[in-house]
């Protein structure tokens, strides 16, 4: 079995098997962050090369992400719920203070994910509509 606080110390996530999530062997564990190695580029095409490969990761964690909001979706009861003002706020302090730990401007953090937020919940007032 697992020790979830060895596992935080990790830094993985616990996922458990869909087929069935509470016996102790179906959990698996996966990095939460994916280091990568900084190279300095030779040419544009090496450049370009690497931000695809960046690319290919942010949609992966995007489709993750959004995994995630479909289930949080089915524990709202109104639109307020869904559009939850402040989990947003909460949200875009925590990740302009991430930003600011990895060197990265804060407003382009917030612009990115307020655009982001505001995507989902739209999607999510589709959903949530259905019901």
């Amino acid at each position: 079995m697992v020790n979830i606080k060895v596992a935080q110390k990790m830094r993985v996530q616990i996922r458990g098997n869909p087929r069935n999530p509470c016996h102790p062997c179906s959990i698996q564990t996966t990095p939460l962050y994916r280091a990568r190695i900084m190279i300095t580029c030779k040419n544009i095409e090496e450049v370009r090369a690497n931000i695809d490969l960046i690319d290919r990761e942010i949609v992966k964690l995007l489709s993750e992400r959004s995994k995630y909001v479909r289930q949080a979706a089915k524990f709202k009861k109104t639109t307020q719920d869904v559009k939850a003002p402040d989990r947003v706020e909460e949200v875009i302090l925590k990740v302009r203070n991430m930003a600011s730990e990895y060197g990265l401007d804060p407003e382009i953090v917030e612009s990115v994910y307020r655009t982001m937020i505001a995507c989902f919940i739209e999607h999510e007032m589709k959903e949530h509509s259905k019901q």
